[in-house]
């Protein structure tokens, strides 16, 4: 599927990088920028007169031929005076209503978004300027996880709506679909460990926090604890140590089994959702969760340490951890103004800084984040279909023409 034409999000007065608008150039037929009537019969509506040649672009500033100061007279988004793109968002399948979506990024920083739709599981990839798009399953889902390996094959967990868990693996190739468990409440958390095998986590019903690995090629399965958590994720170490964040209406847990048996200890004790977990290759583990606002936390020495990184939000929410240790999280607003936007924060400068990210109003379910090895963040989400948003600021266009790429 080709991509749509980008939503550009730029700067505005608020925190640095606030609500967006609209920019767009249609050509018509004859190359121009529709205008109006067909003033010289060559089958476009514009006319080629010297402000043509001049401002091909028609955004106001005549090329430096003409004695312009337009840096780049074939794009209407680049004058003087345009403010610097922020945020770009495209289209990856708007063929029907896409739910629960999941993101990663591979080696060779492909963006790779999992989904569900009415009609089944989809992977969509990257593909230049396109999304290369699979249909794994047929059954309904509303959520999806996904974890890439070191090979570069993926493993995809969900959870279709007779609470039947799904292990889908392309490992040899072909798509391969595992029914492992027929009690599921909620989607499979999915790792990949350090030697190539998967593992999930789940709540279900019956036993509450489930964990499940495949490392003898079948899955076997471990019952944690008879607590009907609700949000989880799952990471493991570089030395193959699982580390299990897990929240229900009362509190937010850490599960790990560095012991060689499972031990857990109680990070929140308040109402607190999950928003994701995340490790660095240097084993660095970071935790996002909703306690009234997004807050972050880091694992030192045996220790959590936390901090707000986002307040005014909904208890919708996602993190991800740049590589070298930078974190990244969204969440919903309800806007009276423009209905659900989405904003965005980092501590990348040493604090947090916030800024919208889509404005596009009535933002639909839970979204998924993620870090390409340049530290841009790339963001899933649903509004009808599946859309991918990422931070275009600073990506070495001179917008405004002042000789800067700046904010």
């Amino acid at each position: 599927m080709g991509r749509a034409p980008w939503l550009l999000v730029v700067a505005s007065a608020g925190w640095g990088c606030g609500g967006g608008r609209r920019v767009a150039a249609v050509p018509d037929a004859g190359g121009g920028v529709d205008s109006g009537a067909d003033a010289d019969a060559d089958s476009d509506s514009d006319s080629d007169s010297a402000s043509d040649v001049c401002d091909a672009d028609r955004d106001g500033h005549d090329a430096p031929s003409c004695g312009g100061d337009d840096c780049d007279d074939a794009d209407a988004r680049i004058h003087p005076g345009a403010r610097e793109v922020l945020w770009m968002s495209e289209d990856v399948d708007d063929a029907e209503r896409g739910m629960g979506a999941a993101i990663t990024i591979d080696a060779d920083d492909v963006v790779h978004v999992a989904y569900g739709t009415d009609s089944g599981v989809r992977l969509a990839s990257q593909s230049g300027r396109d999304w290369a798009t699979q249909e794994i399953e047929s059954d309904r889902v509303w959520q999806v996880s996904i974890a890439p390996a070191a090979d570069g094959t993926f493993r995809l967990g969900w959870t279709a709506e007779e609470d039947d868990a799904y292990l889908a693996s392309n490992r040899t190739g072909d798509w391969v679909v595992d029914l492992f468990d027929t009690a599921a409440e909620n989607a499979p958390a999915v790792a990949v460990h350090p030697d190539g095998f998967a593992a999930v986590a789940y709540g279900g019903s019956g036993f509450g926090l489930r964990y499940v690995s495949w490392e003898t090629g079948t899955p076997a399965f471990e019952d944690l604890a008879y607590i009907a958590y609700d949000e989880m994720d799952l990471v493991f170490d570089s030395a193959g140590v699982a580390h299990l964040a897990a929240s229900d209406v009362d509190h937010l847990d850490h599960w790990t089994d560095a012991t060689g048996e499972w031990t857990r200890e109680v990070l929140d004790a308040d109402p607190a959702p999950v928003c994701g977990l995340a490790i660095t290759p240097d084993d660095r583990l970071f935790v996002a969760y909703f306690d009234a606002e997004v807050r972050w936390g880091e694992l030192t020495d045996g220790e959590w340490t936390t901090e707000v990184a986002l307040s005014g939000t909904l208890p919708v929410c996602a993190m991800a951890v740049g590589r070298e240790g930078a974190g990244h999280v969204v969440g919903t607003v309800t806007s009276p103004d423009f209905g659900d936007s989405v904003e965005y924060a980092t501590d990348a400068s040493g604090a947090w800084i916030r800024e919208i990210a889509i404005g596009e109003g009535w933002i639909e379910g839970r979204h998924a984040l993620a870090v390409d090895s340049s530290g841009v963040p790339h963001l899933a989400y649903q509004r009808g279909g599946i859309r991918h948003a990422w931070r275009a600021g600073a990506d070495g266009t001179d917008q405004d023409c002042d000789g800067i790429d700046d904010e």
